[in-house]
């Protein structure tokens, strides 16, 4: 406004400074831009470079579907156990019959008895190991559920921060096309 108010003969004086200022202020968009496309060159570079942790997390749930395997294994055991349990106790039922047949079920307990406490050590030990391999599991699942959450929420911020460099670097563009419209409209 000033520049249409001033009389037409000192305009040529003023239009120095206003050319410097368009000057000065085209230099520091073009720096702004330049930073800006850096900026995001680095963050997609951060993003290309990340790991993908769906590997890990497959060779978790296989680890899981191994261990719930060997659990229906362990429970299975169990269930042998138990049956053997029961035909001891049909064993001791009969023993009260005859002497003789005591003598040989009292042996035919014993060994089912060996039988059901190595069985029970058995499935018990494997049970502690299936538990012990699942708690594991599962600590291992947690550990890359935090990694996970970590690598999206550091990928959320460099996604903002991307989204704030091309808005800086649009709205840089923009002053810039406007200060070049302008300067031609002063030109002319």
């Amino acid at each position: 406004r000033d520049l249409k108010e001033t009389p037409p003969a000192d305009r040529p004086a003023k239009v120095g400074p206003l050319v410097k200022a368009f000057q000065t202020a085209v230099d520091e968009l073009t720096q702004r831009a330049s930073f800006a496309e850096g900026a995001f060159l680095g963050v997609y570079k951060l993003l290309d470079d990340a790991p993908d942790p769906t590997r890990g997390l497959r060779e978790a749930l296989t680890r899981g579907q191994a261990l719930a395997a060997a659990v229906g294994e362990s429970e299975t055991h169990r269930g042998a156990a138990s049956r053997l349990e029961k035909q001891v106790a049909e064993l001791r039922a009969k023993l009260e019959d005859a002497t003789e047949e005591r003598r040989i079920l009292r042996e035919d307990r014993r060994k089912a008895d060996d039988e059901a406490k190595a069985l029970r050590a058995a499935a018990d030990g494997a049970t502690a190991g299936l538990r012990q391999m699942c708690e594991d599991a599962q600590a291992q699942v947690v550990e890359l559920q935090v990694r996970v959450d970590k690598q999206r929420e550091e990928l959320e911020a460099v996604r903002a921060q991307v989204k704030e460099a091309l808005a800086a670097r649009d709205e840089a563009q923009t002053a810039a096309a406007a200060a070049v419209a302008e300067k031609e409209r002063a030109k002319a």
